[in-house]
């Protein structure tokens, strides 16, 4: 999700001369005239140009990777007929990895369709990068190159996350980060660089950092901020669910907030609040800090370009904000809960056909999550655990011999 926080907003008319360079290529690359191929062309363009600015909007949304490419490229001195070129190209690769995004996210509703336009938004990438008008051959397929591997990139880090969600031995959050949205600001700020004809590795190391801190920090706004996210209810793994249970015990409210029924809204408003009294704060400043650092580093070889210490201190500014905000909940009363108690009876009725045969963690699953091919089920050893440790403080007493020796056999 591209959050609107407050940045340097794109003027309207450069807005409107990316939006029609965007409608140039998609018009360009898109085969056919039928009324199919008409209704397709808008809808890869309007996902490549949603997070531009509204008519009657004062801006768009600032944390938009072409967004961030063009602001470099102006300050590097490039053309304008060029830095529009690869901005667009890069709305048309955004776009496509956005709305794949949104597909594992279960968000789409005609998954077919969407899987076709992140295809062809992608095919359509790199005819654009290697068609850029004023660029040499050598860089067309640089960029085209890169932008292949990076998006591979991007692809393992989102499989990563997919694979992580509901598990505990995860990838790490940074990690993730680093991957999916690092990899895909290391295209927006070494692109412009290679286009300007200045070493690209130092702009691929500040924009690594760089997607890396956006990214967490735009999983905190997901959890803690966004009453619509589902970040909470799918138990997503990220830098705060997980920092929390490394250190919270079995038995810990947090670990039942999550196990029983954790979509219900009494229980949303307490999970975050431990959370937060986890660490969460703590733990975000820690990854501030250290992302920081790298795109210090980075700034600092490359010396003349202010305009990446000014990005730099832009997102670490947000990033302290929500620190102070985590801070100050902490400090207020656990919002109640209701007993879990109530949910038990229901619990052991799910499992207990298969309690006397089975182990219970290996069978415990739900639809997690969305990918491109459907609902994925994987294991979810916070629900088996919170069940066996509920079944086990609760002595059980009725079904089998064999499902008690079995509860009692199976750890936490």
């Amino acid at each position: 999700m591209v959050k609107t926080w407050h940045s340097e907003p794109m003027k309207r008319p450069v807005a409107q001369a990316l939006a029609a360079r965007i409608t140039h290529l998609i018009d360009t690359h898109s085969p056919g005239n039928g009324a199919v191929a008409r209704e397709a062309r808008a809808r890869l363009l309007a996902r490549s140009t949603r997070h531009l600015p509204a008519p009657g909007a004062p801006e768009g949304s600032p944390l938009w990777p072409p967004a961030y490419a063009l602001r470099l490229a102006h300050a590097l001195g490039l053309d304008e007929t060029i830095a529009l070129g690869f901005a667009a190209a890069g709305a048309l690769f955004f776009g496509a990895a956005d709305l794949a995004d949104d597909i594992a996210d279960g968000e789409v509703d005609d998954v077919a369709n969407g899987v076709n336009d992140v295809c062809r938004l992608l095919m359509m990438t790199q005819a654009a990068l290697l068609t850029l008008e004023g660029v040499d051959a050598k860089d067309r397929e640089s960029l085209a190159r890169e932008f292949a591997a990076e998006g591979q990139t991007m692809a393992l880090g989102q499989e990563l996350d997919l694979r992580g969600t509901n598990a505990m031995d995860a990838a790490a959050p940074e990690e993730i980060a680093t991957l999916k949205s690092g990899a895909e600001f290391v295209l927006f700020t070494a692109g412009p660089a290679r286009l300007a004809g200045r070493d690209p590795a130092p702009f691929a190391d500040f924009g690594r950092a760089f997607g890396c801190l956006g990214q967490t920090l735009s999983d905190a706004f997901d959890l803690f901020l966004d009453p619509d996210g589902d970040d909470w209810t799918q138990r997503k793994p990220t830098f705060a669910l997980r920092h929390a249970l490394g250190s919270a015990p079995q038995g810990h409210p947090l670990r039942r907030m999550l196990a029983g029924a954790n979509h219900r809204p009494d229980r949303r408003g307490p999970g975050l609040w431990y959370l937060v009294d986890r660490g969460a704060g703590p733990r975000l400043a820690e990854i501030r800090d250290a992302c920081v650092a790298q795109m210090t580093a980075a700034c600092d070889a490359i010396d003349d370009v202010p305009l990446l210490s000014t990005l730099r201190d832009e997102v670490a500014e947000w990033t302290t904000g929500v620190c102070d905000a985590l801070a100050e909940f902490a400090q207020v009363p656990v919002p109640p809960a209701t007993d879990m108690a109530e949910e038990l009876p229901e619990a052991r009725a799910t499992v207990s056909a298969f309690l006397t045969d089975r182990a219970l963690p290996t069978l415990a699953e739900r639809r997690v999550r969305w990918g491109p091919l459907g609902a994925l089920a994987r294991p979810d050893p916070w629900l088996a655990r919170f069940i066996v440790h509920e079944l086990r403080l609760a002595h059980v007493g009725t079904g089998s011999a064999e499902a008690r020796a079995l509860v009692e056999a199976t750890p936490p």
